[in-house]
């Protein structure tokens, strides 16, 4: 099944869900948290069955940091965004990333690119062409992130509609 949020120019929203026969079935607001919440316990069960996020040697507090570090890194100002356009389209250039991204400095969409570069989210890609071009794509693990992400940007804009 999955879970969608339907707004109409941002003033009526309702919820559907989306059985496996392909049907669009109307869900209520409280099913859809209800879905949220049976998807919460098994993402916790799915820590729990890899290992957990903590093991027993290490220090909470140093984790709790690290933790923060790594979600920060990827939860910054245009991050979020960068990601999904290259989910979305597959393969970008640097000028195509500027254009969709308005407001974005040149300068901030750089660091932002080689910060995912370096956490192994995006492939860096030059094309030799006259003048060299360079094409930006998803890694695997950036393409897992970006889907793991969804799920959490659902909730979060189910959360913020008025009951």
């Amino acid at each position: 099944m999955k879970l969608g949020l339907i707004c109409i120019k941002g003033l009526h929203c309702s919820y559907q869900a989306i059985v496996s026969s392909g049907k669009v079935v109307p869900m209520s607001r409280r099913a859809m948290e209800e879905s949220f919440s049976e998807f919460a316990d098994r993402c916790v069960e799915f820590v729990e069955e890899m290992g957990g996020i903590l093991q027993e040697d290490v220090d909470p507090i140093e984790e709790a940091q690290r933790i923060a570090e790594i979600i920060g890194s990827v939860t910054k100002k245009w991050t979020v965004p960068i990601i999904y356009l290259l989910y979305t389209a597959g393969e970008m250039g640097f000028s195509d990333l500027a254009k969709l991204l308005m407001g974005i400095s040149s300068r901030t969409l750089s660091l932002r690119l080689k910060s995912l570069e370096r956490r192994g989210l995006v492939n860096r890609v030059v094309v030799n062409d006259r003048p060299p071009r360079v094409r930006y794509s998803l890694t695997d693990a950036g393409g897992v992130v970006a889907k793991m992400a969804g799920p959490m940007y659902l909730y979060l804009r189910l959360s913020a509609e008025p009951s």
